[in-house]
């Protein structure tokens, strides 16, 4: 492994990042989309509805990735991103099913990001000889992009609490649009193109055989079913959030503070769980998953005080699982379609959020807040049972080191 590397494209990559992560509406849409005077159900229309387009797209988008260009696809899903806040700001107020559209189209962004910004990540760190570590340059990225929202949240709420609606929205476009020019500094030469990517293969075929080659392999489809099921839950507790502080007597600044706090908690997490990654993965997965959702469902059984506690424990221990995560299936994909295999995941997490997320709505909206933080801390903590029974056996839960570590 080379001992020193060479930092610019790691500084270019960690600069797309923090401004692509200062969305300063992701800490209050919800509560703006209450503001315009929707309904929770249809609020989890709009979930729903983003999640479809992602289902649909997160594949095709992933193959985007292998065949044109990490790069490429990045770019086009930040010129997406730079257009569709400004959208929602402007149609929510005016129409339920206009605004539901807006807010579904901006998935796209989403899913042009998605599997192409880690593929990219994970490029570079093979080109740089660091795949080995790629856990530990994860979790920066994540800490680097999650401060970076934390500051964001802090920002839109503040100027949200002062009836300052239309800035949240308009400074999210503005650093959506800075980020598209800081990614294409990245160089080709850095390897936004894998080596060897087949170039000659049309789209469709990029598609095809990335699918086939993830369903071949029950390492793989494990990895990625395990992702989404976590990743819903995760994603629909911390989306209700919001919600949920308000529900349990907060004002909007302390919403606003609890998750920009929280977001900085799940930054310092991430950092040091991609430093422990290499160590003990099974164990330490089972266990972290056990204490995940004993989390979750505190947050339902006590009150203000001990739910925020509950949901910022929550999120911890969430955050410093996912480097060990996303390494074990970076770790699984073939070079060639790793942004087409990454990007499973998330169509079974946009699938598991349609179904998920509206009824999810549907229960708040009847006051089951304690039944639906039970049920959601139960299933991790099932995982976390099979697991501990023998059910995680593969080769990625070996604790040395990646075998493709230079």
């Amino acid at each position: 492994m080379k001992s020193t590397t060479h930092p610019r494209p790691y500084l270019v990559y960690y600069a797309y990042t923090g401004l692509w992560s200062f969305n300063a509406t992701s800490g209050l849409w919800i509560l703006y989309l209450l503001h315009c005077h929707w309904t929770l159900f249809e609020v989890g229309l709009a979930e729903s509805g983003f999640h479809i387009i992602s289902f649909l797209a997160n594949v095709p988008t992933g193959a985007v990735a292998d065949r044109f260009g990490r790069r490429t696809s990045i770019a086009a899903g930040l010129g997406i991103g730079s257009v569709m806040p400004l959208a929602t700001f402007l149609l929510a107020p005016v129409s339920v099913p206009w605004g539901i559209l807006s807010i579904s189209l901006g998935a796209l962004s989403w899913t042009f990001i998605g599997g192409a910004d880690e593929a990219l990540l994970y490029d570079l760190a093979k080109a740089e000889g660091q795949s080995g570590h790629y856990a530990d340059i994860y979790g920066r990225a994540m800490g680097l992009s999650l401060s970076s929202q934390a500051a964001a949240i802090a920002l839109g709420g503040l100027l949200a609490a002062s009836g300052q609606w239309l800035w949240p929205y308009a400074l999210t476009m503005a650093t959506s649009f800075l980020a598209l020019f800081a990614v294409w500094r990245l160089q080709p030469g850095t390897r936004i193109l894998p080596p060897g990517a087949p170039r000659k293969h049309s789209l469709t075929a990029t598609m095809r055989q990335g699918l086939q080659l993830a369903r071949s392999d029950r390492r793989i489809m494990g990895l990625v079913a395990l992702g989404a099921v976590i990743d819903t839950i995760a994603t629909t507790s911390g989306l209700y959030a919001q919600a949920m502080l308000k529900h349990k007597g907060a004002a909007l600044i302390i919403i606003t503070a609890v998750l920009s706090a929280s977001t900085l908690l799940a930054a310092a997490s991430s950092v040091l769980g991609g430093r422990l990654a290499r160590r003990h993965r099974r164990r330490r997965f089972s266990s972290q998953l056990a204490l995940y959702g004993t989390a979750l469902a505190s947050i339902g059984l006590f009150p203000l005080t001990g739910a925020a506690s509950a949901y910022l424990s929550s999120i911890a221990i969430d955050s410093s699982m996912t480097p060990l995560y996303e390494t074990l299936l970076a770790e699984a994909a073939p070079d060639d379609y790793r942004a087409t295999i990454l990007s499973l995941t998330d169509t079974g997490f946009s699938l598991g959020m349609i179904l998920f997320f509206p009824f999810t709505g549907y229960l708040m909206g009847r006051g089951l807040w304690i039944e639906f933080y039970i049920l959601s801390g139960l299933i991790p903590m099932a995982v976390a049972l099979r697991i501990w029974a023998g059910g995680w056996k593969s080769e990625a839960t070996k604790t040395h080191p990646p075998h493709n570590a230079n």
